[in-house]
């Protein structure tokens, strides 16, 4: 089961669907996730000055499975918070083991 929000700012018909897609995306998280993180401590230094630090975190999450069978059993509006649910179920039988392959690289900017 997968849960997924969207902005009611954008309307109703996209949040609904902005919320059924995030929750296809949080059930594929269950099944297998790639995690990759990579931290920039940085340390400036200026004649007459404080030294500066900045840390700069960068999180990326890859999903790549093949999802058979998911519904989209709930959908909630909340008008007040301005926000829209929607939950996401798939048998656990459908669930296929595909071989491990590390996620397609992504280029680096200096």
């Amino acid at each position: 089961m997968g849960t997924g929000q969207g902005d009611l700012s954008k309307g109703r018909l996209v949040c609904l669907r902005v919320s059924e897609l995030a929750a296809r995306a949080e059930l594929a998280k269950q099944i297998r996730v790639w995690v990759k993180e990579h931290a920039v401590d940085r340390v400036r230094e200026r004649t007459g000055a404080p030294t500066e630090q900045d840390i700069e975190v960068v999180r990326e999450e890859t999903v790549n499975e093949l999802l058979q069978d998911v519904k989209i059993v709930n959908h909630r509006v909340d008008e007040a918070a301005g926000t829209c649910t929607s939950v996401a179920v798939m048998p656990k039988s459908r669930v296929t083991p595909q071989p491990t392959l590390p996620p397609p690289e992504t280029p680096r900017t200096p």
